[in-house]
């Protein structure tokens, strides 16, 4: 069973990786552990990917803006889902 606390710090951490400003977070860096984490997420059991898409999907409401679209896309961006 997925914690949505362990959900969300997840999306929160990929949509900072994504928008945080180049001063803040080198570019390179931030795609390589977008890179890692994608890796990482791709070894879960299909049940656990479906859970987890299932928990972004209901949590995607709670984002505005891009926020909101990147969180509703992350099951592609993450190669858990294909478009």
């Amino acid at each position: 069973m997925m914690n949505d606390h362990l959900v969300k710090t997840i999306v929160d951490v990929m949509i900072f990786l994504e928008f945080a400003e180049d001063d803040i977070v080198d570019p390179d860096s931030a795609i390589q552990m977008i890179e890692n984490i994608t890796a990482e997420m791709c070894l879960m059991d299909n049940g656990a990917k479906k859970e987890f898409v299932a928990h972004i999907s209901k949590m995607a409401d709670q984002y505005t803006g891009e926020h909101k679209d990147f969180v509703k896309h992350l099951p592609v961006i993450l190669g858990i889902v294909s478009q």
